[in-house]
C-alpha cells in the first residue's frame, strides 16, 4: 500500500511538473509575443508619424514659394536598432519566470493527493439482449425435447413393427403347418387307414 501511494504520489509530482514547465513555456511564448506586437505597433506608429509630417509640411506650404514640382513621397524604412527577438530578451524572460517559479514553488507545497481506484471496466449485456438470448436458449432447447420425444416415438413404433412382422410370420408357418395337417387329414390313403384302425372298414 505504501509503494502504491509512493509510485501515485511520485507520478503526480512528476505531472504537476509537466503542467507546471508547459504553463511556463505557454507564459513565455505569450510574453514574447506580446513584446514583439508592442515593438511592432511602436515601429509602425513611428513610421505613421513621419509620413504625417511630410503631408504637413507638404500642406502648410506658402504661396510666397516658387513653384516646385510636387514629387510623389518617398518611404523609407528605419531601421529598428532594438531587435524583436534576441538571445539577450529570451535570457531575461527566462531568469523572470524562473523566479516567479521558484516563488511559486516556495508558497505551493506539493500535496500528495490519494486518488481513487479505478475499477475495471466490465461490459455489461442489456436487459433486451438477455431476454433475447433467454428466448433463443429457451426456444432450442424446446426443439431438441420435441426432436427427442419425436425420436422415441418412432424408436417404439420401429420396435412394435419388427414385432408384429415376426408374429406374422409365425402365424404364416403355423398357417402352412395347418394347411399341410388339413391336406394329409383329408386324403383318400389317411382316411381308409384311419378307417380300417377303427374298425370301419370291410
Amino acid at each position: 500500500m505504501a509503494t502504491q501511494l509512493e509510485t501515485r504520489t511520485f507520478t503526480q509530482t512528476a505531472e504537476r511538473e509537466a503542467e507546471l514547465h508547459n504553463a511556463q513555456i505557454k507564459r513565455r511564448y505569450e510574453q514574447l509575443r506580446s513584446t514583439e506586437e508592442s515593438q511592432l505597433k511602436e515601429s509602425i506608429q513611428s513610421a505613421e508619424r513621419d509620413s504625417f509630417a511630410v503631408r504637413n509640411f507638404s500642406s502648410t506650404a506658402t504661396i510666397d514659394r516658387p513653384f516646385v514640382q510636387p514629387q510623389a513621397p518617398v518611404y523609407s524604412h528605419t531601421r529598428v536598432e532594438s531587435s524583436l527577438f534576441t538571445t539577450e530578451t529570451l535570457e531575461k524572460t527566462i531568469a523572470r519566470e524562473r523566479e516567479t517559479t521558484a516563488q511559486q514553488t516556495v508558497t505551493e507545497m506539493p500535496v500528495a493527493v490519494v486518488l481513487p481506484e479505478r475499477k475495471a471496466e466490465t461490459f455489461a449485456i442489456s436487459n433486451f439482449a438477455k431476454a433475447v438470448m433467454v428466448a433463443f436458449a429457451t426456444l432450442v432447447v424446446l426443439m431438441l425435447s420435441v426432436i427427442a420425444i419425436h425420436s422415441n416415438a418412432l424408436q417404439r413404433q420401429k420396435v412394435k413393427i419388427k414385432r408384429l412382422e415376426e408374429q406374422k410370420q409365425e402365424l404364416v408357418e403355423e398357417s402352412g403347418e395347418i394347411q399341410a395337417r388339413i391336406q394329409e387329414v383329408t386324403s383318400e390313403d389317411y382316411i381308409s387307414r384311419w378307417a380300417q384302425a377303427n374298425g370301419f372298414s370291410k
